[in-house]
Formats: structure tokens, sequence, C-alpha cells
């Protein structure tokens, strides 16, 4: 990558307008012409620093539901089962993380409703437990990986909680930093009664772990047949061409106007977070990820993630069910670094702004990716005529995960 390619990056992960030329209108800002741009994001893609380009959709404002679940499986059998897992096309990400629980996915369907007899069913196929470990309130979510000084990542994004019951988007601020907060030497690499050390793994769970309570419901933007055409055709990335639109108006027989207004309507009640380039984090440089959990009285969880979520290292951060006594903790805050000094430091960070509210912490970092994809709808046919916002008029696809015909699924280990 030289400059313009990490300028390139820096830049369009922040998005681009819904306009009949959007990389035209990107290229005049970055100071090259639209051809230009075009030919890099499709060198970028076709080496593995962008894994896609296109909307970024949110399941729950869709109206679907996304959960994370975990499950310990024998090194010797992890491949075989990851394997298994990944054959559903409901899980969207597979991780495996140094842990006793050590396969970590996500899942997406269409409804709530589907989620448990997805994970009965995975239960079932690999004969291992499911942790299902649903959202119960997201503090924050957002993230850039930007070159910058220091090569540090840059987070942007919003807060929201199960209060934001209108399914309004909160504002959208900048923020940066880079730092790992003040420095705390965790001695031992665990917190105090974590359960990283396998002995606190105990007697086998039963085959699938209750939810903890029901995932926050938002306010979804109420899909039409169009809508979900919409969706369908552009999940995948938009065509890298000077008028997108055009080209999947083409494949889905709708007017190029129709569908950019109907992604900007999706854009203004947050079914999409923005329209941009998704980088590669491991070909950018950031190769320690750690998924650090957190045990905080549940009376201070809201309080205490709130505080953890608005510092400018974290790029996501959940509150979570715990799953006693295997897994004590309730509150998620990934970090990212080029090194795990770096997470540590920024873990330490965590712990200095928590104090004594934490009573024992963890970090889970990724070994491999064992699956990475974007949340996939079921296509539908479009009917370009009077459409009844919210209907669900012909055959739904459901939610699923399937590899992207524009980017790579990305394997690589830490």
């Amino acid at each position: 990558m030289d400059d313009l390619d990490h300028t390139i990056v820096d830049a369009l992960q922040d998005g681009v307008a819904v306009c009949e030329r959007p990389f035209a209108t990107a290229a005049r800002s970055l100071g090259i012409g639209e051809a230009a741009l075009i030919e890099r994001l499709r060198r970028l893609l076709a080496d593995g620093v962008l894994t896609r380009f296109g909307p970024m959709f949110d399941a729950e404002r869709l109206g679907g539901a996304v959960t994370l679940a975990a499950m310990s499986v024998p090194p010797a059998r992890l491949d075989a089962v990851a394997a298994r897992i990944n054959g559903f096309d409901e899980v969207a990400h597979n991780y495996e993380r140094e842990h006793a629980l050590n396969l970590w996915f996500v899942l997406a369907t269409e409804t709530p409703e589907a989620i448990p007899p997805i994970i009965e069913a995975i239960a079932a196929r690999t004969g291992y437990p499911v942790y299902d470990m649903p959202k119960l309130e997201e503090y924050y979510i957002g993230l850039r990986f930007r070159k910058g000084e220091g090569g540090a990542p840059v987070e942007t994004g919003s807060v929201r909680s199960r209060d934001d019951r209108a399914g309004g988007r909160t504002s959208d601020p900048r923020r940066t930093g880079a730092g790992g907060g003040p420095h705390r030497d965790r001695a031992s690499g665990r917190g105090r009664g974590g359960a990283g050390d396998a002995g606190t793994m105990g007697a086998r769970a039963p085959a699938t772990a209750s939810r903890g309570s029901a995932v926050r419901r938002l306010a979804s933007c109420g899909l039409d047949t169009v809508d979900r055409a919409v969706v369908a055709a552009t999940q995948e990335g938009l065509p890298l061409v000077p008028r997108p639109w055009r080209a999947i108006a083409g494949k889905i027989g709708l007017d190029p106007a129709r569908i950019m207004q109907r992604l900007q309507r999706m854009l203004d009640t947050g079914a999409v977070r923005r329209i941009a380039a998704v980088p590669n984090h491991y070909a950018l440089g950031y190769r320690a990820n750690g998924m650090s959990v957190w045990d905080v009285a549940d009376a201070e969880a809201s309080e205490a993630g709130r505080v953890i979520g608005d510092l400018p290292f974290v790029s996501h951060c959940y509150r979570r069910p715990r799953h006693p006594p295997l897994w004590p903790y309730n509150l998620f805050a990934m970090v990212h670094g080029r090194t795990r000094a770096e997470v540590e430091r920024q873990v330490a960070g965590i712990a200095a702004v928590l104090g004594g509210r934490s009573h024992a912490h963890d970090v889970l970092y990724s070994r491999r990716i064992l699956k990475k994809t974007g949340l996939r709808l079921g296509a539908v046919e479009a009917r370009d005529g009077p459409d009844a916002p919210g209907s669900r008029a012909g055959t739904p696809g459901g939610w699923g995960a399937r590899v992207s015909g524009q980017g790579k699924a990305d394997t690589s280990r830490d």
C-alpha cells in the first residue's frame, strides 16, 4: 500500500453519499479521478486489504436478531466442529479464541424467534453445549482502522441501550485517541476469579444454556418487498462502476432513483450504518485483538458500560448474560492493537476507570478467524409498484451468512 491507498482506506471507512455517482463525489474530495479511485478499490479488495465495500446493515433494525454464542471444544476436535458450525448459513463470524471457551461465533436470523432453534441444532450437530450470550445492552459500537499517527485505530460510533425504544439514532461524533490508558501491570494475565483457568470449567453444561433475558428489541424500519430486494442486491457490496445504482437496477428491475431513495431511508432509520469500505484489520497491522470481559455488579453494569464505551480505544462494548460458574462476566469490550503489549495497556486503562467495580476480568485473544462474512438476507422478487411499508409479501429469505463475492474471508492467525 502506498500513501494514497492509506488515504483512501482512511477516508472511505466513513462512507460515501447516496448519489448517482458516489465514487466520483468521493474521488473529488481525495483529489483524484473517479476511474483511479475505482481501480484502487478493486485492487485493495483483490489484495485482501478491504473485505468489502458497500452498505453495512444492522440486522436488528431490519427486524432480525443477532446473538453471540460460545463453545468449549477439545483442541483435537476444533477444526471439525468449526466446519460443522460454519455450515450453518446463520453463522456470520466464527473465531477461535484463547480460552477454555475456545469457539465464539455470531448468529444472525431474520426473526428473534429463530435464534433458539439454530442454537439447539448446532448443539445437536456438534455434540457440544452452546452458550448463548445475547446482547442485553449496547453502549458503543464503531471502529475505524486508520494509518494515523503511530498507526493507532480510531473509533467512531454511538451509544445505544434498551431505552432506545423509539428506533432513532443517536449522533455519531468522531472520537479519536490511541492511548492504551494509564498503564497497570496485570501480573497473572487474569483477573481475580477469572474463567481463564480450565479448572474452573466444572461439570458439563446443559446442551443449550438458557438466554439470560430478552434481547433488546429495536424498532425496525419495516422492510417491504422492494426494501428486501434492495438489501439482497447490495449486501455483498456495491458494483465498482461509475453508476452502481444503475447496475443494480438492471439486475432487480427497479428504477435507480428508487433504489437510492430506499437506501437513504434505511440510512436515516439506522438500518444501514453507512455505505463504506470495510478493512481487513490484520492486513493493516492490527494483529492483536482482545475481547476483554468484566465481572461488574449488575446494578452498576449500565453505568460501567457507558464509561468503558467512552474510552477511545474500545471498538465494541455490550452487556451480555453470565453463565455461572463457567462464565461470571457480564460486560464485553473489544480492543485492538498492533501488539499484545498495546492491548494490555488498553485493558489496564479499562481496569483503571472501573476501579473497584470490577471483581474479575479476562482477555480472550483471537487465534484464528474461522469464518467472517456479512449478514445475508434471502432474495425476493421486487415489484416495482405500490408497496405497503412493513409488508412481508413474497417468500422471505432468512438472515444468514454467505461468503461475499467482493472480498475474501480472513483466515489470518494472530
